[in-house]
């Protein structure tokens, strides 16, 4: 009788396995789309930024540069620390599913302050924030709000920390391009400077693919 149970157990194991074996795995994209998802997740770095606007003294020396990025990342009131080499990068997670979006999100130098306030104006670094989805064919589709708010200044009625018209694309050769219209402070003037901003992001890293 145990050998009996003890065959019957077997019979019904190899049913099962059997089962397990005819059961296809089918994938969440097609390859057109994973050789996106591939190119696009990776680790970017800001590698340039142009500005639109006349030039403008961020950093308080009294000098406004030609280039804003001289000015960003030289200033001491920076809204979030940047490393001393002067290196920004952010991180593109993999997406591998056309019902899960991924999260989409480069930072962005903005003007945050109140008009006429001197204690309560600083620069700083906000998130740009949005989805992106591929398709079948491999077309990479980015969300992005046209418009965001962002101010450090709690229960301060603060207009000038928006950024508008906000665009980001990818070039397939591994660059990302954010841009936004925002306004800065000059610290030699007082007064606000508009501009459009644009960075560049460059793929540096693609240690975020999924190995499949």
């Amino acid at each position: 009788m145990k050998n009996s149970n003890i065959t019957i157990f077997a019979i019904l194991f190899l049913v099962a396995a059997t089962g397990c074996v005819k059961e296809k795995y089918v994938k969440p994209m097609s390859d057109a789309a994973y050789a996106t998802a591939d190119r696009v997740c990776g680790v970017y770095r800001l590698v340039s930024m142009d500005w639109s606007g006349e030039p403008v003294d961020l950093d308080g020396d009294g000098i406004a540069q030609e280039s804003l990025w001289e000015e960003c990342l030289a200033g001491e009131h920076l809204g979030l620390l940047v490393p001393e080499n002067h290196i920004i990068e952010w991180t593109l997670r993999p997406i591998y599913s056309y019902d899960a979006p991924g999260n989409l999100g480069f930072p962005f130098f903005h003007g945050d302050y109140t008009p006429g306030v001197e204690s309560l104006s600083y620069y700083s670094l906000h998130l740009i924030s949005g989805e992106m989805r591929i398709f079948e064919d491999g077309t990479l589709d980015l969300q992005v709000p046209a418009y965001q708010e962002e101010s450090s200044h709690w229960g301060v009625d603060n207009e000038e920390c928006g950024i508008r018209d906000i665009t980001v694309s990818w070039e397939p050769d591994g660059d990302f391009l954010v841009a936004g219209t925002t306004s800065f402070r000059d610290e030699r003037t007082g007064e606000s400077i508009e501009g459009r901003e644009t960075l560049r992001y460059h793929c540096v890293s693609t240690k975020e693919k999924k190995k499949r």
